[in-house]
C-alpha cells in the first residue's frame, strides 16, 4: 500500500494492553496503574518503586515503557535510551516499542533502520492486520514518527501526508505542532 493513503481503522481512547500485562495478578495490575499516575506527578519519588516493579516484571512492554517514561521525566535520556533498546529487543512486535526504537534510530541518524523496524509498511492496518482498533495515541505517535522519517530522508510529500494523519486526531499535541514547524520551516 502506498504511504499517501491508508486503510480505514477504528480509533479509541481505551488503551489495549499486552497479554503479558493482562496476565498480572489483579493487585499488581492496579499497582502498575498507580505507579503510572504517581510518576507523572513525582518522578523522582517513584523511581525506586518503578525500578523494583520492573525487576519483578522485566519483559512486560508497558512496564518497560513506564521505566522509560520515568527516566525521561527525570531527564535521564541515556537511561531512557537503554530501556528503549531493551524493550525493542524483548518486544519487537509491540507497536510502542517499535515507535520508540525507530525514534531512537532517527535521533542517531540511522534512517535506514526505520524501514527494517516497520518492514517497509507505513500503514497500521497493514502492519497489524489482526487488530481492528488502535488507541488515538498509538495512531498519533506512529504517524508523527513516520512523518519525521520521511522528512529526514528528503520526501516532503509523504512527510506532510503523515503529519496530516497525526493532526487529524491530535492537532494541538506538542509533537504534532513541533513537526508542523519543522516541515513548514523549509519554506514549502
Amino acid at each position: 500500500m502506498n504511504s499517501l493513503t491508508h486503510k480505514p481503522i477504528k480509533l479509541t481512547d481505551v488503551q489495549e494492553y499486552s497479554e503479558k500485562l493482562k496476565q498480572l495478578p489483579e493487585d499488581q495490575l492496579k499497582y502498575f496503574f498507580t505507579l503510572y499516575e504517581k510518576t507523572e506527578k513525582e518522578p523522582k519519588r517513584t523511581y525506586n518503586e518503578i525500578f523494583d516493579f520492573h525487576k519483578r516484571y522485566p519483559t512486560i512492554p508497558e512496564v518497560i515503557s513506564l521505566m522509560t517514561y520515568n527516566h525521561i521525566q527525570r531527564r535521564k535520556v541515556a537511561r531512557a535510551d537503554e530501556m528503549i533498546l531493551f524493550n525493542y529487543k524483548h518486544n519487537p512486535e509491540n507497536l510502542l516499542a517499535r515507535i520508540n526504537y525507530a525514534d531512537y534510530c532517527l535521533r542517531k541518524r540511522w534512517t535506514e533502520r526505520v524501514e527494517e523496524i516497520f518492514e517497509g509498511i507505513y500503514d497500521l492496518a497493514d502492519l497489524y492486520p489482526e487488530r481492528e482498533t488502535f488507541h488515538v495515541e498509538e495512531y498519533r505517535a506512529f504517524h508523527t514518527l513516520i512523518s519525521h522519517y520521511y522528512f529526514d530522508i528528503g520526501d516532503p510529500e509523504h512527510a506532510e501526508t503523515h503529519l496530516l494523519f497525526a493532526s487529524q486526531v491530535a492537532p494541538k499535541h506538542p509533537s504534532v505542532l513541533h513537526l508542523a514547524r519543522k516541515i513548514y520551516k523549509k519554506g514549502r
